[in-house]
C-alpha cells in the first residue's frame, strides 16, 4: 500500500480489461463445444463459468461484510506511507513515494489523508516536519501542492490550501465508477447464469427444450449433428 496514489485509478482499466478476456476466453470454449457438440467441453465450460460465478459472489458477499474494516486499513495504510516518505513538497525528490504523495494532492485538490483543519495535521509526523528548514517555513505547515488548481509547473507559495483529506478524495474518484462496474458486474453475471443454463440444455439432448430457451443461438448451431461423447 505504499503506492496508494494515482496508481488506484490507472489500474481500473486493467480491472475491467483482464476479466472480459477471461470471459472471451470461456465464450470462445462454449460456443466450440456447443457448436462440436462435444458434451465433455461443455461440461466443463459449465464447470468453469459456474466456479467464476461463485468467485464473483464471494467477493461480493466478502466486500459488503467487511467493507468498513478494508476501509479503516486503506486509511491506515496511508497514514503509514505519508509518515515514512513524504520528504519535501516537490515533484523532483529523490523519493518517488514523496513525489506521488504531490501529484495526488495537486490532481485531486486534496492535502494529506485526513482533511486540514488546522496547523496540527497528518504532515506532524512526516520527515517534512520533523526535519529542520522544512515544513515550520510555511505558516500554515502544510505542502506548497496542497494548493488549489495548481500543477507541477506552477507550484506557489501555500496560499488557499485544499482542505479536503486525500482519503475522501481518492474514495470519492473511485466511486465515479462505481455506477459501470456494478452494471458490468451484474450484466456478467446474468450471462454467466444464462450460459450455463444453455450448456446444460445442449447437454441434456432436449432439442425441444433449447429451441425454446436459446431461440437465437439454435439458428446458428447445428441442432442434428450427431452427439461426440
Amino acid at each position: 500500500m505504499n503506492s496508494v496514489t494515482l496508481v488506484a485509478l490507472r489500474s481500473i482499466p486493467n480491472c475491467v480489461i483482464k476479466p472480459g478476456v477471461v470471459i472471451f476466453v470461456f465464450a470462445a470454449l462454449g460456443f466450440f463445444g456447443a457448436y462440436s457438440k462435444r458434451k465433455y467441453i461443455l461440461v466443463e465450460y459449465a464447470n468453469l463459468v459456474f466456479m467464476l460465478l461463485v468467485m464473483k459472489i464471494i467477493v461480493i458477499s466478502l466486500w459488503l461484510t467487511m467493507k468498513s474494516e478494508v476501509e479503516t486499513e486503506i486509511q491506515s495504510k496511508m497514514l503509514e506511507s505519508l509518515k515514512n516518505n513524504f520528504v519535501e513538497d516537490t515533484v523532483s525528490s529523490t523519493n518517488s513515494f514523496s513525489n506521488e504523495w504531490n501529484y495526488m494532492f495537486m490532481k485531486l485538490d486534496c492535502c494529506g489523508v485526513n482533511p486540514v483543519v488546522s496547523t496540527t495535521n497528518d504532515f506532524d509526523a512526516t520527515s517534512w516536519c520533523t526535519t529542520s528548514g522544512s515544513c515550520q517555513a510555511t505558516s500554515s505547515q502544510i505542502p506548497k501542492t496542497c494548493c488549489l488548481n495548481v500543477d507541477e509547473n506552477t507550484i506557489p507559495e501555500s496560499d488557499k490550501p485544499g482542505i479536503s483529506g486525500c482519503y475522501d478524495a481518492l474514495k470519492e474518484a473511485l466511486l465515479s465508477y462505481s455506477s459501470s462496474i456494478l452494471g458490468l458486474l451484474f450484466t456478467t453475471i446474468f450471462i454467466e447464469i444464462f450460459a450455463v443454463i444453455c450448456a446444460f440444455l445442449i447437454r441434456s439432448k432436449d432439442r425441444q427444450l433449447w429451441r425454446t430457451h436459446c431461440p437465437i443461438l439454435c439458428k446458428c448451431l447445428p441442432l442434428d449433428a450427431p452427439a461426440t461423447k
